[in-house]
């Protein structure tokens, strides 16, 4: 017995001593896929010697005889740093995510073949100038550089997500850049799900008061014809336009799809969120003349809010290269996978952009061929679909195919998609109309030219060829001017068109198809105007006497009007400092509204902690980490939400679970359609004091389980924690601690120093969005200008740099970035040179 305890030790000593072998071999193979940043490299087809140089925060300066080489070592400093994440952008570009992951992203797979952004992505690229195609090229043949190379004899070929889930990377083709591009624009575009939430409304008999409580638009909104889609749709309406049959005219087709041609996602689930939820882009941006600041020279600041990853979605970079003998910068924020600085400047003007929330999205209601099925509905009759078969694979599992259909109005949405079978009308279909979908896509042209701009006026007239996703592109230059201009590619509708772009319109009738697009001389803009300061935040900036549609879905003006207040309300003139201070703004003028409104309404009220009212009722309205008021005031909005909305919206209450401090307050105040305070379920008649009342004790309740029961001890930066999610290891249990960046940090969802936090999600204060980039170009000396991202240069979870920039971004620091080479070589951590090959 004792051989065999014995035995049984010596076994266990060497399988643990042979786990820890193997452990410390993974580690040493992962650490040695942190590739080179020293020594020289031989390649064919340079014109001359390059290098790139990583200065101190491991950013990438590139320095070459042309823009040619410059773009292409541009390519190969985005794979050698970031190739897991550009991989895992092209494949969800073409819907092949499942072949790495398996069922877990099948139905983001079929969303997204049924787009077919590979199609227009390809034939973009067909129709593009020389210069575009020539950097694109060189761009790509910068990626495959790095992937092809000869590596050491210890080094990693790869990435550690590579050779965890076994994966090769194929070969980098020219047009999956613009694929990338238009994986923006979805991300960015996103009134389609607002098309749907009114459709999903008017099915439950609200009409279009009720409609614009829950989608409220912008007070500088003009002209807003009423939407009552009872009319239109002929629910329980009499409309001269019903759309459906009279004994059909209340029913949702439950068996949608079951026809002799399949549907794209009937077998799936439902699902209203890809693999990875799009976060809805936000930014800031303000430009300042040099007539109002200290140094008598512009100032402009840039802040491009997305979902944050790890990495983060932007990366710096500087290219410095000869053109015609004389000698160029242009350095800032790229995104990796395209050759394009989004943001950023060159030696004369700077450049930022901001979301316009262009009602770019249509969906059209095709309705089908009653005895087959096979047929949708046109003003010349029933015609064909185009269909085609389309064949995923699923690692770990059977490939599997649909039918992909697409209408002369756009690509047919898989009928699981935002519960679309159960909201459209009976024997119908929808098809969705957007401009990113184009095959004449001029948008990587018109990021290349820009960086190449000299005036401000040249900005504005290379953005023109912007098509998608349209952006709100702010610039000042070296000799005092300002600009801004909302470009991209505007849809133009009937006037007879009545919906203009807010809900699903039927497909066979001519009026609601679109008529064109607004001419480039059309686009909104704005050239050094006469109060010297330019601001765009997201919601209505448009002058005045702008007439033109561009969109209803602004987002809520909250960090509009603030950012316009602090601009145009400082008494001294503005400084950098004063520019920086802006961005770091934590003041919520959203949630001081809800406080002041709550406090007003309940005053006098009974049953209420005193001491915790009388503290909301002196806050700052600042969203503080270290401060109490915030986390009790986010929990208030939370439950004040849930108890207006959720009994007369049932199911539909998913549509605004988010929350809307505009709609609340309108749901609640005089301008409401409805009593929508009042429970329909209870026999009580609940008056909005009740309903803020119940709200704060639920608040309580929630937070002391959360929390602890002193409510003095609670702090917003406990439950406030920036989480950069890393695709797809954050979703892993026993990884996702090694990969998934986390940080307490101030602001919130409505302030300038953005960090949403969605109510409605499981975790409802963590913040799942923001700043991925910062800057702030100072023209009195554009070489101390301050630059940050929200992780760290590199995607390898191994290096130092995958996370060394996060604290300094959580704090509100900054780095500066500048174009001599005195400057960047100092502290460098290696030069890495390419010589021509012979």
């Amino acid at each position: 017995m004792s051989k065999f305890f014995k035995w049984v030790g010596v076994s266990l000593f060497v399988l643990t001593l042979l786990g820890l072998v193997l452990a410390a071999g993974a580690l040493f193979v992962f650490y040695n896929s942190i590739p080179k940043i020293n020594g020289e490299i031989v390649l064919s087809g340079l014109k001359g010697s390059a290098s790139i140089v990583r200065d101190e925060n491991h950013i990438p300066h590139i320095e070459a005889k042309s823009k040619i080489d410059a773009i292409r070592l541009l390519g190969t400093a985005h794979a050698s740093d970031r190739l897991w994440q550009m991989h895992v952008t092209r494949m969800a570009a073409q819907g092949r995510l499942s072949e790495m992951f398996g069922e877990a992203t099948l139905e983001t797979d079929r969303f997204l073949r049924t787009l077919d952004l590979v199609s227009p992505s390809k034939k973009s690229y067909e129709i593009l100038d020389l210069k575009t195609q020539q950097l694109l090229l060189a761009y790509t043949r910068g990626v495959n550089d790095f992937i092809d190379r000869k590596k050491g004899v210890f080094e990693a070929s790869l990435p550690p997500e590579f050779m965890i889930l076994g994966q090769t990377p194929e070969a980098w083709e020219a047009w999956q850049s613009i694929a990338i591009m238009k994986v923006m624009s979805l991300t960015l575009d996103s009134n389609m799900g607002h098309e749907i939430g009114r459709l999903a409304l008017a099915g439950r008999g609200f009409n279009g008061a009720d409609i614009e409580n829950i989608y409220p638009y912008d007070p500088r909104d003009k002209n807003v014809p009423n939407l009552e889609l009872n009319q239109l749709y002929g629910w329980g309406a009499d409309g001269k336009e019903n759309i459906l049959n009279s004994k059909q005219s209340s029913k949702y087709n439950k068996n949608f799809g079951h026809t002799k041609t399949s549907v794209a996602g009937l077998e799936g689930d439902d699902f209203s969120e890809l693999a990875w939820p799009i976060h809805q882009s936000a930014s800031n941006s303000w430009a300042i003349s040099g007539n109002l600041t200290s140094t008598g020279k512009p100032l402009l600041a840039n802040d491009p809010h997305l979902g944050f990853t790890a990495p983060s979605a932007m990366y710096l970079a500087h290219i410095r290269f000869e053109d015609n003998g004389v000698l160029k910068n242009i350095i800032g924020g790229t995104v990796p996978g395209m050759p394009v600085f989004l943001v950023g400047r060159n030696d004369r003007v700077a450049w930022g952009l901001t979301t316009t929330k262009l009602d770019s999205q249509d969906i059209f209601i095709e309705k089908l061929d009653l005895q087959t099925g096979t047929k949708y509905l046109t003003p010349n009759g029933y015609s064909d679909f185009i269909e085609r078969e389309e064949i995923i694979k699923v690692k770990g599992g059977e490939s599997v195919s649909f039918i992909r259909r697409e209408t002369r109005n756009g690509p047919v949405l898989p009928a699981n998609y935002k519960k679309l079978k159960q909201r459209l009308p009976y024997n119908t279909v929808a098809a969705l109309g957007w401009v990113a979908l184009a095959n004449d896509d001029t948008t990587m042209t018109a990021a290349l030219n820009i960086s190449d701009a000299k005036v401000v006026n040249d900005v504005l007239s290379y953005s023109k060829k912007i098509v998608s996703p349209m952006q709100n592109i702010i610039a000042a230059d070296v000799d005092g001017n300002i600009g801004l201009i909302a470009a991209g590619r505007v849809p133009r509708r009937s006037i007879a068109n009545f919906v203009r772009g807010r809900a699903p319109v039927p497909g066979w009738i001519q009026k609601y198809r679109w008529l064109g697009f607004l001419s480039a001389s059309d686009l909104p803009k704005i050239y050094n105007p006469q109060n010297n300061i330019l601001v765009a935040a997201n919601a209505n900036w448009l002058p005045k006497d702008y007439e033109k549609h561009i969109t209803f879905d602004w987002s809520e003006n909250h960090r509009q009007i603030r950012a316009e207040n602090l601009m145009f309300g400082r008494n001294a003139n503005h400084t950098a400092l004063s520019v920086k201070d802006g961005m770091a703004d934590s003041y919520s003028r959203a949630m001081v509204a809800f406080r002041d409104f709550g406090t007003s309404t309940l005053a006098g009220a009974v049953n209420i902690n005193e001491l915790l009212f009388d503290r909301l009722r002196k806050w700052n309205g600042k969203m503080e980490k270290n401060t109490v008021e915030p986390l009790i005031m986010v929990s208030w909005f939370r439950h004040a939400n849930e108890l207006v909305f959720k009994d007369e919206l049932g199911e539909e209450f998913e549509l605004v679970k988010n929350g809307n401090v505009t709609r609340l307050l309108t749901a609640m105040g005089n301008g409401r359609s409805q009593n929508w305070c009042n429970k329909i379920r209870t026999p009580k008649f609940e008056t909005c004091a009740d309903i803020l009342s119940e709200a704060l004790d639920k608040v309580v309740a929630e937070l002391e389980t959360k929390f602890g029961p002193d409510w003095t001890e609670w702090k917003w930066g406990v439950a406030h924690i920036a989480v950069h999610e890393h695709r797809p290891f954050s979703k892993v249990d026993f990884l996702k601690d090694f990969f998934t960046l986390q940080q307490p940090i101030s602001g919130g969802k409505f302030t300038l120093l953005r960090s949403t936090n969605n109510i409605g999600a499981k975790n409802p204060f963590v913040a799942t969005q923001g700043a991925a980039y910062r800057a702030i170009y100072d023209f009195s000396n554009l070489n101390n200008s301050k630059f940050m991202i929200s992780t760290g240069q590199s995607g390898n979870v191994m290096s130092q740099h995958y996370s060394d920039l996060l604290d300094k971004w959580a704090t509100l620091q900054y780095i500066t970035m500048s174009t001599l080479k005195s400057d960047y070589e100092k502290n460098a951590l290696g030069t890495l040179k390419f010589v021509p090959a012979q």
